[in-house]
């Protein structure tokens, strides 16, 4: 296998069956790899993969689509993507945690969320928290107290930051950015998190 071989597209429709998104104010559908722990994630005898997202694919009242490794060809075994749909105005509707096999074309209003023990805490809620910084600074609040060791995941800027290089760190409510300068006044900052 040397290229993706799963295609996956998507409409996004507001709650009267409407196609959202323009050309000048484009929906989107946020894609980041996870569940590759401290390895490098590749595709053996490939490639390793070097950018895991998140990858913005912009939804202009079409169909959209994009190429994906499936997750049964990644190395290490048991990766996930995190799929996100943000509005026209970047805020986060809604997420989720998906598992991709196989080969061919995969709609994600086809499939299931992916739900497991070893992936979630047993109990808890995915919270969606988006802002935009109004000053430079190095630390924030979250809304509400995420769950002791569950994942919390930042993008800022759009990039999703690495916990495990120390972009970032979380104690209690408190989420500390430790990349040089911090973040910026009008910087966008999405976080998800589990909440119990």
């Amino acid at each position: 296998m040397t290229t993706p071989v799963i295609t996956l597209t998507a409409t996004l429709q507001d709650v009267s069956g409407n196609d959202i998104g323009s050309t000048d104010s484009p929906a989107q559908m946020r894609i980041a790899l996870a569940g590759f722990g401290s390895q490098i994630p590749r595709i053996a005898g490939t490639s390793v993969l070097a950018r895991v997202g998140p990858i913005y694919v912009p939804a202009t009242g079409t169909q959209i689509s994009t190429l994906l490794w499936g997750n049964d060809a990644i190395t290490p075994a048991g990766t996930w993507y995190d799929i996100a749909l943000l509005d026209q105005n970047g805020n986060v509707v809604q997420a989720g945690l998906y598992s991709i096999a196989g080969s061919g074309t995969v709609d994600l209003s086809n499939l299931a969320p992916l739900v497991s023990a070893a992936l979630l805490p047993p109990v808890g809620q995915l919270v969606e928290y988006s802002f935009v910084a109004e000053a430079n600074g190095t630390t924030f609040n979250l809304p509400s107290l995420p769950i002791a060791g569950a994942p919390v995941w930042i993008f800022l800027r759009r990039q999703k930051l690495s916990k495990s290089n120390g972009d970032y760190n979380v104690l209690g409510a408190r989420v500390t950015i430790t990349l040089p300068g911090g973040y910026y006044a009008g910087d966008l900052i999405d976080v998800e998190y589990w909440q119990s």
